[in-house]
């Protein structure tokens, strides 16, 4: 069982790279051939090809981050346990990281993620399980407990408060609308039937 549990616990400050990645498969009976076989793809996937002599005392959290996570992930386990580790590490990483999840995952390991990053837990988790000050609130579909965490939050449902204080009703307003119809448009005017990350959008209502 391996465990990513705080960023550079799994890690001893005056030692470099080459000398950590043998300890650990060391402490977990591999031998200097399989280290060896493993070394190149550890030192890669981490992006530390230029720090290897340099002891990880002097290595930023973001180093920490990538070199625990690169080890962690390349030894075989049954279970996997990750809290907050990808929290400090650039985009492209995090990109490596989930792709590496997703292939260790389909593999059968367990994965516990612990995270408050949306982004990476619906990337990741098939189930979720909500606390809030060690209560359990809810365990289940990923979908439904992000549902249920923002109307535990105050995201959904609160009081618009100061945002429709000087809202006037007209005059000639019955009280009730509805939505005839909702379309996606483009920059260019033109409807959407599937939308990319990063384009350009409006929402026309009527």
């Amino acid at each position: 069982q391996n465990r990513l549990i705080r960023i550079g616990s799994g890690l001893r400050p005056l030692l470099t790279v080459l000398e950590i990645v043998y300890m650990h498969y060391a402490e977990r009976g591999f031998g200097k051939r399989e280290t060896d076989a493993k070394l190149a793809e550890i030192i890669a996937f981490a992006g530390l090809e230029k720090s290897l002599d340099s002891p990880v005392k002097h290595y930023s959290d973001g180093m920490y981050a990538r070199l625990e996570f690169a080890i962690a992930t390349s030894l075989p386990t049954d279970i996997l346990l990750i809290d907050e580790v990808l929290a400090v590490g650039d985009l492209p990483f995090q990109r490596r990281s989930l792709e590496r999840l997703e292939h260790i995952k389909r593999g059968g390991t367990t994965i516990l993620f612990v995270s408050h990053s949306e982004m990476n837990v619906r990337s990741i988790a098939d189930r979720c399980l909500l606390l809030c000050d060690g209560e359990a609130l809810g365990c289940g579909a990923t979908d439904a407990l992000f549902q249920k965490y923002y109307e535990a939050s105050g995201y959904i449902g609160r009081p618009l408060g100061l945002a429709s204080a000087g809202f006037q009703r007209p005059a000639d307003f019955p009280g009730g609308a509805s939505i005839r119809n909702l379309s996606v448009t483009g920059a260019d005017g033109n409807d959407r039937s599937r939308i990319h990350s990063g384009q350009p959008l409006a929402f026309v209502l009527e």
